[in-house]
């Protein structure tokens, strides 16, 4: 909102005099939208509660924060728009995913989504600028914290607990979503024929 508006702009002015980095400046904006977005967290648990059962909520709402702190992923550029796309995302995978869930999509999400965290995170923000000390660090803690939910994950299975055993996977499968998200945001943006096109573009609209 109006705060974080302020809080962009003083870090703008520090950056302009001289007193903070370009770098440490981009650092310091998403560090802001990514603690604003934290604080927004009550209507994200509040959604799970009312589209799936308590414990299912919980499970799911420990889970994807949990793994998601060092895992990194897609943001949007405002707070208001990480929201949002979070809350579809959720809708999508609490809302849908517990459905079609049985002992072999469930091994099939662990053993994909714990492949890929393995390989890809933490994922480096454009605007976070890791260093790769940072991203060694939060390899390790990531990696743990994955081996602790899926220890958990098994062991609610065990026990017959299914509801517990679904928000803990399909937590996993969400946060992985987004490593992903935010991988192919940065290809696309990368990538030659998006340059080609936007030359076209600016060509047709010279010409008109």
């Amino acid at each position: 909102g109006t705060n974080c508006k302020l809080i962009h702009r003083t870090i703008q002015c520090k950056i302009q005099n001289g007193s903070l980095t370009a770098c440490n400046g981009c650092r310091c904006n998403y560090l802001v939208v990514c603690i604003s977005g934290s604080t927004l967290g009550i209507p994200f648990f509040i959604l799970a509660v009312l589209i799936s059962d308590f414990l299912c909520a919980i499970s799911f709402f420990f889970t994807y924060f949990f793994i998601k702190k060092y895992l990194g992923g897609y943001h949007a550029k405002t707070i208001w728009g990480c929201m949002g796309f979070s809350l579809l995302l959720e809708l999508l995978f609490l809302g849908f995913f517990p459905n079609f869930l049985n002992t072999l999509v469930h091994v099939a999400i662990l053993i994909l989504c714990s492949f890929i965290i393995v390989k890809l995170a933490p994922y480096n923000h454009p605007h976070l600028h890791l260093t790769p000390k940072e991203i060694v660090s939060c390899r390790q803690k990531v990696r743990l914290r994955l081996c602790f939910i899926l220890v958990v994950d098994i062991i609610s299975y065990w026990f017959g607990i299914i509801e517990l055993t679904n928000g803990c996977t399909i937590g996993i499968a969400m946060a992985t979503a987004l490593l992903c998200i935010g991988y192919i945001n940065d290809w696309r943006k990368r990538h030659p024929w998006k340059r080609m096109y936007l030359r076209k573009l600016q060509k047709r609209q010279r010409n008109r």
